[in-house]
């Protein structure tokens, strides 16, 4: 599955469990995009991803694991954790 289909089908489901219209969501971005969003027909801004997260209760690192984690068929906590890891041996090595 690629990151777009993985990323449509997270936003479907954390809509439907939120409750959440596309009209609650038309600050982050139009209604129609959230449908081609939602269809895998379109891709989405960094700033427009951030700002979907903010308005579905989440913020973007984790939105972002929801999706990877969906494309590679993990539970988002191990997808964390792998992530700490790597970010752990960046640190390590000099980085930030």
């Amino acid at each position: 599955m690629d990151l777009r289909t993985a990323f449509a089908g997270v936003l479907r489901a954390l809509r439907l469990v939120r409750g959440a219209r596309y009209a609650d969501l038309s600050d982050a971005t139009h209604r129609r995009k959230i449908a081609e969003l939602e269809n895998a027909q379109t891709s989405i801004t960094l700033e427009q991803f951030d700002a979907l997260a903010e308005s579905l209760g989440l913020d973007a690192i984790a939105l972002m694991a929801l999706c990877v984690s969906e494309r590679e068929g993990v539970v988002p906590r191990e997808r964390i954790l792998d992530s700490i890891a790597k970010l752990t041996d960046f640190e390590a090595a000099g980085g930030m």
